[in-house]
């Protein structure tokens, strides 16, 4: 396993794999039970300015491979007078299984 920050001169496929884990992270959290509130249009915005959305707020976004594509991620930024945010993109069933595993 191993764990890339999303480099401004990313490839297209980088780019690809990490907007198809922000989607994934979307669906998950829009699907599940309770209080959990989402806007995907923000996360639409967020994809759509990738590579350097996060970057830009002072963060970045984390890729972890496991076994060459993209597993997973992780993004944060600045929040001003707060510190940083992080959210958590979602493992898919299939790469989650796969992590499980070894």
């Amino acid at each position: 396993m191993s764990i890339e920050a999303l480099a401004a001169d990313a490839g297209p496929q980088v780019i690809e794999d990490a907007r198809a884990l922000l989607l994934e992270y979307g669906r998950f959290v829009t699907e599940a039970e309770g209080d959990a509130h989402f806007c995907f249009d923000k996360l639409q915005g967020e994809m759509d300015a990738l590579p350097d959305f996060y970057r830009r707020q002072g963060g970045e976004m984390l890729l972890a491979y496991v076994d060459g594509p993209a597993a997973g991620c992780v993004t944060y930024r600045a929040i001003p007078r707060i510190g940083f945010l992080r959210n958590e993109a979602a493992l898919g069933s299939s790469r989650l299984s796969r992590i499980e595993t070894q």
